[in-house]
């Protein structure tokens, strides 16, 4: 099990480096965010919209798992002076030593909100359905809110 957690880790230092290295000249902004998963989240402007963070177990299979979600946000458009919405679609992934082979994978498709009470704060919610595909096919909700600070 420690094999297939350091492996999880070391593929995701790879695909964020990848992700990373392009979009530094973008508008970034970095987070929490509580809800499921609860942890860490990047923006790049519209893509990479990343998420890591655990599931505490608040419903379903992925209880105490390790979760990974990249998105794309296809339309984010504003509906006031510092409000927006957005919506989008994205990848996710999962380690839970509890699946048969560790690993979950799905798509996503997030919805939400953004406040901007400040130039560099972001204030946001999102809803997320997807579509769980390994370990096994199902339908999978994720959920949070959460706060980014802009450092670009």
């Amino acid at each position: 099990m420690r094999k297939k957690i350091i492996s999880f880790i070391q593929i995701l230092t790879v695909a964020t480096a990848l992700l990373w290295t392009p979009a530094l000249s973008a508008k970034t902004g970095i987070g929490v965010m509580g809800g499921d998963p609860t942890g860490i989240t990047l923006k790049f402007n519209n893509f990479p919209v990343i998420e890591f963070g655990y599931d505490f177990g608040l419903y379903g299979q992925r209880a105490g798992s390790f979760d990974l979600n990249v998105d794309h946000w296809i339309i984010n458009k504003p509906l006031g002076t510092n409000f927006h919405w957005f919506i989008g679609i994205g990848v996710s992934a999962q380690y839970n030593s509890g699946y048969a082979y560790g690993f979950g994978v799905g798509a996503r498709v997030p919805i939400g909100v953004q406040w901007f009470p400040a130039s560099k704060i972001e204030i946001f919610a999102e809803v997320a359905p997807g579509l769980a595909v390994l370990p096994a096919l199902g339908l999978d909700v994720d959920f949070g809110l959460g706060v980014r600070f802009y450092i670009f």
